[in-house]
């Protein structure tokens, strides 16, 4: 059964602990080796509060207090790294051109090998595309 936790130890969470955890994470089997997950641990007040306008107001108070905030996104030219990453085919020729496996896949394999709860943003709410912000300078 899934569980929300709602309440924090009051101590910072090390730098080589999160390292150590992006290390198992990022070795977590996808197809085609394609890896398109993309993490970012927000650990400063600062940073959880430019998430807080992304936040339902029940999730407010546990995310700012958190020691660690983990945003899991994914990348959507994760295909542009197979020729590296599954070098004996040509795995990148499954996506290019093809937008709709290239999210699918990207989002399928994320989700499928991260232990995440998942919110869908509702129609009058504000649309968060963590990709995006992943790779914005602001972030």
């Amino acid at each position: 059964e899934a569980r929300t936790h709602n309440a924090w130890e009051d101590r910072e969470v090390p730098e080589t602990l999160l390292r150590a955890l992006y290390d198992l994470m990022k070795w977590a089997p996808t197809s085609a080796n394609g890896q398109p997950g993309r993490y970012l641990f927000l650990t400063s007040p600062e940073a959880k509060e430019r998430l807080r306008p992304f936040l339902i107001e029940s999730n407010v108070e546990k995310t700012m207090t958190a020691p660690v905030v983990c945003l899991v996104g994914y990348d959507l030219e994760f295909y542009e790294h197979l020729p590296t990453q599954f070098p004996h085919t040509d795995a990148k020729s499954w996506f290019e051109g093809n937008d709709a496996l290239i999210e699918e896949t990207a989002m399928r394999l994320v989700w499928a090998n991260n232990a995440v709860e998942t919110v869908q943003p509702s129609s009058t709410s504000a649309s968060l595309r963590v990709p995006n912000m992943l790779t914005s300078p602001s972030w």
